[in-house]
């Protein structure tokens, strides 16, 4: 008998075994490395939204800080981390205006939607957020 058509203990032949568990271990090993597509993509976008509210704070806390330098940092860094339909506020509404010691907070945000790399599931129709407040020089 040729080794293709031996049989296991009991008689019973193993023709397709392997396709099957195939078959059944395929999807969740396909939901599986998606979902760590996706989520991986999430953190991303989370830390750059943070760099992006950091760095655009750092800018606004200088003594002669105006709203088109701070804005022109966070596009910047926007513009090099590809983060697409994102909105930056400012509080205060004029950087330029607030006294030394006044607390300044600057909040970015992007929707998960536009930035997936993929066509997003489990974060659809979630902005990502991210503030940093630091006291102006």
């Amino acid at each position: 008998m040729s080794p293709r058509h031996r049989t296991r203990k009991g008689g019973r032949r193993r023709n397709g075994v392997a396709a099957v568990e195939f078959a059944i271990c395929l999807p969740p090993l396909i939901v599986l490395m998606f979902g760590s597509i996706e989520a991986c993509n999430a953190i991303f976008l989370d830390n750059s939204t943070l760099i992006v509210a950091y760095e655009g704070v750092r800018e606004a806390i200088k003594p002669d800080a105006t709203n088109a330098l701070v804005e022109a940092r966070c596009d910047e860094i926007l513009t090099s981390r590809n983060i697409q339909s994102p909105v930056v506020t400012l509080n205060p509404a004029d950087i330029g205006a607030a006294n030394r010691g006044e607390k300044i907070t600057i909040t970015v945000s992007a929707p998960c939607d536009e930035n997936s790399v993929l066509p997003s599931w489990f974060f659809a129709g979630r902005p990502v957020s991210s503030s940093v407040t630091m006291v102006k020089e």
